[in-house]
């Protein structure tokens, strides 16, 4: 008597059970195998307890970072700083090469930019008019130190104050000169603005960039731009790249010397 396809299928899963059993006795998590199919079914679910931690904890607070870091950081961990993205990452359970573990519980930090920093980088997208260069001035007045045209110090009220009574008349004088080879064009822009002397001409601008690195200084230009039928203001913040790169530095700097005691090292990269 010839057998069934399925009786077949059965002899066979069952002569290999053992052998499955076998296998499974390697991992941590218990498991079974289920009769009819033999697939494998985690039970770990079923516990009163999970076999191993596994959370992935993401904060914007660096204080609170670091805290989570110390507290379940071990020789098994890691940090890994990202200065491009200002963010950085604790994986504590990435094992040895000769016993790597599942790195599947990690606590990451993501710096976000404080409203001032925000606010301060926006004016930089393009010219303001008159009166969005006063209200940012009159808005951040508690973080902004002004000076005029002669370097002396201006209240931030007044100078926002200037700035929208600010007028110029311009006059051009275009000349122009035809030769048989080429073409020459020069001009000269004679503008006066009233009262230039009283205008502001530069902002300190002080604020923290993103909570917990400090107070860096910012300074911005002001300039008055005559293309138009209006005049826009212009503010442009001098040596930005490079105080960036301060920040990014600070950071670095922190989290280092707060893990400098941890039984884990801190490396400068992504993984």
């Amino acid at each position: 008597m010839s057998l069934s396809k399925e009786a077949v299928q059965h002899i066979q899963e069952t002569a290999n059970a053992a052998h499955f059993t076998e296998q499974l006795q390697d991992t941590n998590v218990p498991l079974a195998l289920v009769p009819g199919s033999f697939k494998v079914q985690d039970l770990e679910k079923f516990m009163a307890v999970r076999s191993r931690l596994r959370l992935n904890f993401d904060t914007e607070s660096i204080n609170d970072f670091v805290a989570y870091s110390i507290e379940h950081g071990n020789d098994d961990s890691g940090c890994f700083i990202d200065s491009s993205t200002m963010s950085a990452e604790t994986v504590f359970d990435i094992g040895t090469t000769e016993v790597p573990l599942h790195q599947d519980h990690k606590a990451i930090v993501a710096l976000k930019k404080t409203g001032p920093y925000k606010a301060l980088l926006a004016t930089g997208d393009d010219s303001l008019s008159q009166k969005t260069a006063a209200e940012f001035i009159e808005d951040w007045s508690d973080l902004i130190t002004v000076a005029d045209m002669n370097g002396g110090d201006m209240a931030p009220a007044i100078a926002a104050q200037r700035l929208r009574d600010l007028s110029i008349d311009s006059a051009r004088q275009l000349n122009s000169k035809v030769e048989d080879f080429g073409a020459s064009m020069s001009a000269m822009d004679s503008i006066e603005a009233k009262n230039k002397d009283t205008l502001p001409n530069q902002i300190i601008f002080k604020c923290e960039p993103y909570n917990g690195l400090g107070e860096f200084s910012f300074t911005v230009r002001v300039g008055i731009l005559t293309g138009g039928d209006r005049p826009k203001i212009s503010f442009r913040i001098l040596r930005l790249e490079s105080t960036q790169e301060e920040i990014t530095e600070r950071f670095k700097e922190l989290l280092t010397t707060e893990f400098k005691a941890c039984p884990f090292k801190t490396y400068i990269g992504r993984v």
